[in-house]
């Protein structure tokens, strides 16, 4: 036993830290050690910090193990973790009572010895405000991107909302036209048109409905849960109605528009409308990236038995490998996206339609463009 001539004092002035985990049955160790240094009267010098309980302190000291003790005072200061922590108490204890009589001898106050003891409630104390700051940097980035979210949704419904609103107002007056009698051109309206209006109107109310629904959908941040209706329908006629909805604006850029569909692929099991709203969104950004002049392909694949695999090939400008998982992201917007109209939300959106029916979708790219893929289910009805 190592003998001390003050032993209060030393105590004080020789503070030691002693880390444990109760979690991993480092108890026995701990006991071990609280033997060892109440024999050399040394127990009120010691601080006893369960790093399950305080991790941030581990964190602070840069723990790998526990036990640990560690040296603060008399500087510098020391660390021994592991099984053989007596060995070294009784390598090193004898020094360390010279360090802290000579501190003692030299008059120096506690409150003068770096980093001791009494400094780790200071120590507990930044790191609760570091943490609290991090929390509340946090909450303003989500307050910031719930402001910004709803400045962008009523862009989007301001821009987006024109179109199906417009048809269905048009539809709607051309009925009325019909319920004047004193309207002539009412005469020249036949039911099977009445009809055709009737069922254009209800149409567009869907698509402003579906619209504000997506927009609620992303707000919440949700990428797998949106609702779909799934049917048997093909595919390769869905593929064909859209290209030919959007036909003319690749024909106002010059854009050349090419297919590879198959006739016999199988009948997919999804929404339609929803599978519509991906393949408008890809194709739309295709032409708005690909130049006037260029290229766009769409080609679809019975890849397995149970997948039909659909890809969108454009001319445009490369997107880096690094961006592929961020472009799914929402809000995300690359550097070529300054320039061009978007909300950094329809990617994110096409993710969250294919995914709620178990597909995949993903991009690759090349100098010569990129290809945006996505499968559906095969219907095996």
């Amino acid at each position: 036993m190592v003998v001390l001539s003050d032993a209060s004092n030393l105590s004080t002035a020789l503070q030691l830290l002693l880390f444990v985990d109760d979690r991993y049955c480092s108890t026995p160790e701990y006991y071990k050690i609280l033997s060892y240094l109440d024999k050399n009267a040394l127990k009120s010098g010691l601080k006893i910090i369960d790093v399950s309980q305080e991790p941030a302190l581990a964190e602070h000291f840069k723990l790998v193990a526990t036990p640990t003790l560690i040296k603060l005072s008399p500087a510098p200061r020391q660390v021994f973790s592991g099984y053989h922590i007596i060995s070294e108490l009784e390598n090193w204890l004898p020094s360390w009572i010279e360090e802290a009589e000579n501190n003692l001898q030299d008059d120096l106050s506690s409150e003068n010895i770096p980093e001791n003891v009494s400094d780790i409630t200071q120590i507990q104390e930044m790191v609760r405000l570091a943490d609290e700051v991090f929390r509340l940097r946090r909450q303003q980035q989500d307050l910031k991107e719930q402001l910004r979210f709803k400045e962008q949704a009523i862009s989007i419904l301001a821009h987006d909302l024109r179109n199906p609103l417009t048809a269905a107002n048009l539809a709607l007056d051309t009925l009325a036209i019909a319920r004047d009698p004193n309207d002539l051109r009412a005469t020249h309206l036949q039911p099977e048109l009445m009809q055709k209006l009737v069922s254009r109107a209800k149409e567009q109310v869907m698509i402003v409905d579906r619209l504000v629904s997506d927009i609620l959908h992303l707000s919440q941040g949700a990428v797998v849960d949106i609702p779909i209706i799934p049917l048997r329908f093909n595919i390769s006629d869905l593929l064909s109605t859209v290209i030919q909805q959007l036909i003319e604006p690749f024909h106002q850029k010059e854009q050349q528009l090419l297919t590879d569909i198959p006739q016999d692929l199988p009948p997919v099991y999804a929404d339609i409308d929803r599978i519509r709203q991906v393949l408008i969104n890809l194709l739309d950004n295709a032409s708005k990236y690909t130049p006037s002049g260029g290229k766009i392909q769409v080609v679809a694949l019975h890849r397995t038995s149970q997948k039909v695999q659909i890809s969108v090939i454009d001319n445009g400008p490369a997107i880096p490998a690094s961006d592929y998982d961020l472009i799914f992201q929402r809000y995300y917007r690359m550097g070529r996206d300054e320039s061009e109209d978007g909300y950094g939300l329809g990617l994110p959106l096409c993710k969250s339609i294919i995914r709620a029916h178990f597909g995949q979708i993903w991009v690759d790219s090349s100098p010569r463009g990129n290809s945006f893929h996505f499968t559906l289910p095969v219907h095996l009805g």
